[in-house]
Order: structure tokens, then sequence, then C-alpha cells
């Protein structure tokens, strides 16, 4: 049996779409949201050790945006059916990688403006409103004021 070996990719839906070779770490939902009682969970690895291919399995499995029981089909959180009906496909969710952006931030005016920028785009897209402008704005002049670079 030949498989596919996949290096630098990191939207789960690829490599499902493509047959690559997974290792099936689809537990760890189940475990994050039935086993933890945390508010926040901090994913700390090495560099290139797939936390943004986490963090879009993640996105796929949780977002409202996406029909993805093709995607977790035969992986081993399908076994708890109860958790993939509730959970599954049910909820918005932010996902917000700056692995692509890397060459366009060099300051922190930047991040803050990339920040805006896709947070737009979800709330035109989703049609939620929310009052983040407002309160990073703020931010923004504060530190360009006062800022001298």
């Amino acid at each position: 049996m030949t498989f596919k070996v996949s290096v630098g990719e990191s939207d789960f839906a690829t490599f499902r779409s493509t047959k690559t070779y997974y290792v099936d770490k689809t537990d760890i939902l189940y475990e994050l949201v039935e086993n933890t009682d945390n508010k926040v969970t901090l994913f700390i690895r090495p560099r290139r050790f797939g936390k943004t291919l986490m963090m879009s399995m993640m996105e796929n499995f949780f977002s409202v945006r996406k029909e993805s029981r093709s995607i977790f089909e035969g992986f081993s959180i399908t076994m708890h059916k109860e958790f993939c009906n509730e959970w599954m496909n049910s909820y918005p969710v932010f996902f917000i990688s700056f692995k692509r952006n890397l060459k366009i931030i060099t300051n922190f005016c930047k991040i803050i403006y990339f920040f805006f920028h896709y947070i737009t785009m979800i709330y035109h897209f989703t049609k939620i409103f929310f009052y983040v402008y407002a309160i990073f704005s703020d931010i923004l002049k504060f530190y360009c004021i006062f800022n001298v670079t």
C-alpha cells in the first residue's frame, strides 16, 4: 500500500480530499469539550509541528459555515455520535492564522490593520455585528501616536 505524505499543507479539508496520510488526532475535539472545563486552551508546539492544521481541523468540525460530515468519516471522532450531532457544524468559528501573512506584518499597527481586515471580512460574510472596530481603533490610535517607528 502506498500513501502520499504532504509537507507544508495546513488545510484539513485538502488533506481529506487528496487522500494524504494523516495521523488521526480528531479525538482531541471530544477531549477538549467533554473532558476539560477550560475556558481557553493554548496549543504550544514547535515551529512546523501542525498547529495551523490542528486549528483547521477544529474549524472544519465546529464551523456552522461548513458541511464536513464526509470529511470526518472514518476518523475516531465519529464514534462519539451524540457529540458529533450536537457539536459538528453548529457554531460560528473565527479562524485567524498569521501563517501566510508574516511578510506583510512587520509592526503592531500592521497587525491591528490585518486583524481589522479579517474581522470585517468575517462580519460581511456572516452578517454578525461586533463592536470590534470601536475597541481596536482606540488602541490603534493610542499605539500609533506614541509609537516612534
